[in-house]
Order: structure tokens, then sequence, then C-alpha cells
């Protein structure tokens, strides 16, 4: 750990509190939802309990935080002299179609191309965005996408897509690669999008419309529709409110993909997606992520 840093104001400050493991799932989605700072679990299956770490920018965020959920904070040396590059993992297939990589050596992503000379790489760095393809929900999102566009490439039409949320839109560049004639790619945080728009330009992919938008005040998002497939690796709190214009975006016979779904909030989530008029989701669970499908 990180030598402690004088008690000043300015951090990083770290908070730790201890917890059962039962509460995991019920942290983690916490956590995903509202915490602007980086954290991380750790379970110790001996004692049946997790200890939960989040890291502030300052001591006011951290106080807020502890005032809330208890806990203890302490300060911690500046990043620069305690932080380790994590090691770059093993790369992902996608049905028969694709090889995700963090890689960002030239002469690893040659070799990579060459071993594998029937997949396309995507290659997604791990960067200040959501989605290199390692968690769960990113690389079920890309495996139904395939599903998905497969009927739509042997009929040979035209096909659209609406990434909502597209975070470092690793499923955008997936859906061109996969034969989208049109692409709009929607995110909130700009600097999100500008990674975006990089591994973009990484992926030699061009005609991605990238979109700086709110979904829950701004339904221009939606527009320009009928769309064919409309992805959401998305929050349920996100999610939930933004069925019904999802809804009126898709086509006759559209296809959405969702996911960013803790089990938790499966039932709730089912529940908006009927009441949107959406089929009955298909649903994909691995561990505690659900990934549904449903048209």
């Amino acid at each position: 750990m990180a030598p402690a840093a004088p008690d000043s104001g300015l951090g990083p400050w770290r908070w730790t509190l201890h917890r059962p493991v039962e509460e995991e799932p019920i942290w983690e989605g916490l956590l995903w939802e509202e915490v602007p700072g980086q954290w991380n679990l750790q379970g110790n299956p001996k004692q049946k309990r997790i200890l939960i770490e989040v890291v502030f920018e300052d001591r006011a965020a951290a106080e807020a935080w502890q005032s809330v959920h208890g806990g203890n904070i302490e300060a911690l040396a500046p990043p620069e002299e305690w932080f380790v590059p994590a090691p770059i993992p093993p790369p992902i297939r996608i049905r028969d179609r694709f090889l995700v990589t963090s890689e960002t050596d030239d002469e690893r992503i040659e070799e990579l191309r060459a071993a594998n000379p029937d997949r396309e790489l995507l290659i997604v760095p791990a960067e200040m965005a959501f989605g290199t393809g390692t968690h769960p929900t990113t690389r079920t999102c890309l495996r139904l996408l395939c599903d998905a566009a497969r009927p739509l490439q042997r009929e040979g039409r035209p096909w659209r897509c609406l990434d909502l949320g597209c975070g470092s839109a690793i499923l955008s560049i997936a859906a061109r690669k996969l034969g989208a004639e049109v692409v709009r790619a929607v995110e909130i945080d700009r600097v999100a999008l500008n990674y975006a728009e990089r591994n973009a330009r990484r992926n030699g992919v061009r005609g991605i419309e990238f979109v700086e938008a709110d979904l829950l005040a701004d339904e221009s998002a939606f527009a320009d529709g009928p769309w064919d497939i409309v992805l959401a690796n998305i929050f349920s709190n996100i999610l939930r409110p933004i069925f019904p214009p999802i809804r009126r975006a898709l086509g006759a016979g559209g296809i959405l993909l969702y996911s960013g779904i803790l089990r938790a909030h499966e039932k709730e989530v089912r529940t908006a997606a009927l009441a949107a008029g959406f089929s009955d989701p298909d649903t994909v669970r691995i561990g505690k992520w659900v990934t549904g499908r449903c048209r």
C-alpha cells in the first residue's frame, strides 16, 4: 500500500469498509452507479468478508462518502508514487469473428493478426471508459451482436445501429465491422467520448456518429430511426426510464440488446421492458451479471 501523504485536504484519499461477502452484489451495483472515483472489491473466502476500497481525489469527497456509509479514510501518496500498470489480459475470442485485445504494441498486434488470420482485431486498450471486452457484460453483448447481425448480413440489406452509453465504443466499432451502414454512438461523458473516437481511429473505422447527450434528458439521441439494432450496456437506473424511447426508435422487428444489469435488478428491468411493449427478454446470466435480448 502507498505511504501516507501529509494530512492536507489534498488527495488522493482511500475509504475502506469490511462487509459480509453476501453483500458483494449490492455494493458492486452501488459502486458502479454512484462512485465518481476508482474502487475495488477484495474477497476473503476464509473469513467470508469483503474489503471495499474507494479512492477519492480530495478529503471532502471521502468524508462525504464516509458520512453516509461509515468506514475509514486515510491519506495516500500521489498516484505516481504507487501506481503499477495492470498486465495486459490475454485476447478474447468472440464467436468466429473477432479477437479483442488491449495491446498497443505494434509488433504484438501484428503477431496477433498473423496468428488469427480468420478474425478481425478489436483493439481497445484500458483507459477512462468502460468496455475493453474483459467484463462479462461487454463480452456477452459482442456475442449477441454478432448473432443479431448475421441474418442482416445474409439478407444483404443496409442496417442501422444505435449504441447508447457507448463507453469505449467497442460495440459501435464491432457493428461497423459487421456491416452496419449507419452507427450512432451516444455517451454523456466527454472524456469517454474522446477515448471512443480514438478507438475508432485506432481500429481503422470511419462512419460512426459520436454524440454527447444525456439519455434521460435528451430524446434527440434516439432520433433519425428506425434503427435495426439498439445496444444499451448501461446501468439499470438509466435503462428502465428509456425503454419507451428505445421502443419508438426501433423499426419493425428491431432488436434491443441490453446489459450492465445486476441479477438483483433483473426482475425490475424485465417488468419495465414488457411495460414498454417489448417481447419477453431472452437472458444470458454470467456470475452477477445479466444481458437481455428482446424485440
